[in-house]
């Protein structure tokens, strides 16, 4: 841990390392469809549900970590090491104000649906059958994974990752 901690407090100065940090953020992509749907589990015990953990939390946390460290942020929450992002200027104001209103949104979905499962007296996950959204709801959760997707592009593009 304290080699980790040292790399990750000397990240701001090492640039290949937060390219490496910046890639691996964004390899893990929202849950949207070729035809802007969502994209849920095809086969499985959690067939027909969306994985609201890897496709909704993870990606957020990720760019939260890298540009967090890029801004000079070791330990923070998501929240905190967005806006010390935004106020470092690693990433824009608004793509900021996305990731933590798309992170709120997914993180209250989440807990919900973990809540509503231990009341059933059921082992809560993060698997949530996109169904049982209303769909005002189900539309917001599609926008927040879409804008979460574009602030990916504009990451990308602007570390001239894009292949």
């Amino acid at each position: 841990e304290p080699l980790i901690a040292e790399t990750f407090r000397l990240a701001p100065a090492r640039p290949r390392l937060l390219r490496l940090l910046a890639e691996f953020a964004l390899a893990h992509r929202p849950p949207t469809g070729f035809l802007r749907g969502l994209v849920v589990e095809s086969t499985g015990e959690h067939r027909n549900r969306l994985d609201l953990k890897s496709g909704g939390v993870v990606p957020i946390v990720d760019i939260a970590r890298w540009a967090g460290l890029a801004a000079g942020v070791t330990c923070a929450s998501t929240n905190a090491r967005l806006v010390a992002a935004e106020e470092a200027g690693t990433i824009t104001p608004f793509d900021a104000l996305t990731l933590r209103e798309a992170f709120e949104l997914v993180c209250q979905l989440r807990l919900d649906h973990q809540v509503a499962q231990l009341e059933r007296g059921v082992i809560p996950d993060d698997f949530l059958d996109p169904d049982e959204l209303n769909p005002l709801t189900r539309n917001y959760l599609k926008e927040a994974f879409r804008a979460v997707a574009s602030v990916q592009r504009h990451i990308a593009t602007d570390l001239a990752l894009v292949k």
